[in-house]
């Protein structure tokens, strides 16, 4: 039936379709993991919709994504830590082969040892590292929050990505839209006492309320000199 209904399609209609196939197949065996992963470094929302449509499973061919890039110090946070990387290991680490050298047919051996190495640079400079530059991991629901893109954090959020610790980083930062959808989720850990002690030191009441009324509570009651917390609003 639907090989009949194929037939009936216009031309370009039937050549789109198979191109998605193909792709899609491509996603689940894996293929893909380096251009995923370069779209995720980049928080390149265009590229992960377009995956993320072609594939709704795509988030499962690895078992575990993360976002690689040198500006996240999460080890304020030891849950969420992640480990640091350095140079040419994060490469090795996040990128196990570069389908578009590897589907490539060269003259010799000597041109696709060239192709590697521009590929292994572009994706260096990309990321920020090289000589010695320290790369970090982050789940990509704190990149977003972190790189302050909030269309990222949504588009996270609903494909099923974690948010452990999300509004711990977002109280800082992120309009109260984005706040409220994190605890919308109803996610065990998307907030901690951190995110409390950050909206008391804030002086933020409707945050510090809004915070009370989805669970966290205040475990650690020392006052952090550079930001005091007013005592009052632990009444709130």
């Amino acid at each position: 039936m639907i090989d009949k209904i194929v037939a009936l399609l216009p031309a370009h209609l039937v050549a789109s379709l198979q191109s998605r196939s193909v792709l899609r197949k491509m996603i689940l065996e894996g293929k893909l993991r380096s251009q995923i992963q370069r779209a995720l470094n980049t928080l390149d929302e265009e590229a992960l919709t377009y995956f993320a449509d072609v594939c709704a499973k795509w988030v499962s061919t690895a078992p575990y994504w993360a976002v690689v890039g040198p500006e996240y110090p999460l080890s304020r946070l030891e849950p969420a830590r992640l480990p640091a990387l350095t140079g040419d290991e994060a490469l090795v680490h996040e990128y196990e082969e570069y389908a578009f050298v590897e589907l490539q047919a060269y003259d010799s051996d000597d041109e696709e040892d060239d192709a590697w190495q521009d590929a292994e640079v572009e994706e260096d400079e990309e990321l920020g590292g090289g000589d010695g530059a320290r790369l970090w991991q982050s789940p990509p629901v704190i990149a977003a929050i972190w790189r302050e893109q909030w269309a990222a954090v949504e588009f996270f959020v609903g494909i099923g990505f974690s948010t452990c610790q999300a509004v711990d980083f977002a109280c800082k930062k992120a309009p109260i839209e984005t706040i409220r959808l994190l605890l919308s989720t109803g996610h065990k850990g998307v907030a901690t006492d951190y995110a409390l002690l950050n909206a008391i030191g804030n002086d933020d009441l409707q945050l510090v309320r809004r915070l009370r009324s989805h669970g966290p509570t205040l475990t650690y009651t020392a006052p952090r000199p550079a930001s005091p917390w007013k005592s009052s609003l632990l009444q709130c």
